[in-house]
């Protein structure tokens, strides 16, 4: 009886060793799969944002432009989050120029909250530019993303917009730091 147990024993042992090794590359190969489904979902919502943008005309409808301006510049931060090196420094610069964009037609007076929130996004996008740059370049993205942060700030009061407020003080303070170091 006691052979029987100790062979059952070792069988379990390998068995559950082999069911671990296998959870683990199954594991490993979803993640993969989810990573490159991802890349493929942001390059599409990407494609589909430039196509829009050859329908729809500022002259035409300037509202459905704009949203489109600042969707395309978030689908691009998206691309940002998986890409490295000058290839994210070019997403990063079409970041900026979208959203720069959108601020043409979403003025602070007609649409305060999602100006407030396209400042916040160019804020964000400035200070990532800043940090893979270097020397006067990186001094004027940090001006420029503690001046967006400062602006959506007019909007995000405290009392009003508690959460909001927060999180653009954070990252003003990160920007504000930034420089500081920039400095040195």
């Amino acid at each position: 009886m006691f052979e029987t147990w100790k062979k059952n024993k070792l069988t379990d042992e390998r068995n559950g060793k082999f069911r671990k090794y296998y959870q683990e590359k199954y594991y490993q190969e979803a993640a993969s799969a989810k990573q490159s489904l991802t890349e493929k979902r942001d390059e599409l919502r990407v494609k589909l944002y430039r196509f829009y943008l050859n329908i729809y005309s500022r002259d035409q409808s300037s509202l459905k432009w704009a949203n489109i301006q600042y969707n395309l510049g978030n689908a691009l931060v998206d691309q940002v989050a998986s890409s490295q090196g000058g290839t994210a420094k070019e997403l990063l610069t079409e970041v900026i120029k979208a959203y720069r964009l959108a601020l043409e037609v979403f003025s602070r007076d007609q649409f305060p909250l999602k100006w407030a929130k396209i400042q916040y996004n160019l804020g964000a996008a400035l200070r990532k530019q800043a940090a893979s740059s270097q020397g006067n370049d990186a001094s004027q993205l940090l001006a420029e993303a503690v001046k967006a942060y400062r602006l959506a700030l007019e909007v995000y009061t405290r009392d009003q917009f508690p959460q909001q407020w927060a999180m653009t003080q954070h990252n003003l303070l990160i920007a504000l730091k930034a420089q500081k170091s920039d400095l040195k």
